[in-house]
């Protein structure tokens, strides 16, 4: 299955799973990305808390491609 998301693009975090509501509604920018042996893609994302220029307000999270959003 083809990666929907490229490296750098800006992303919008969209789930309810509990472990991701911090991050639930933020932007974010790919960082990295991997495809697991049935054929998932996950996402590293910067996700930023604050503002884009502040690199010090920013996590990053490990996504699932469902959870995210161009």
């Amino acid at each position: 299955m083809k990666n929907k998301f490229d490296f750098y693009e800006v992303v919008k975090i969209n789930t309810v799973e509990n472990n991701l509501k911090k991050a639930n509604g933020k932007d974010g920018v790919v960082m990295g990305m991997a495809q697991d042996e049935n054929g998932e893609w996950n996402y590293a994302v910067r996700i930023y808390f604050g503002s884009f220029a502040d690199l010090e307000d920013s996590d990053g999270w490990s996504i699932d491609e469902q959870y995210l959003q161009p």
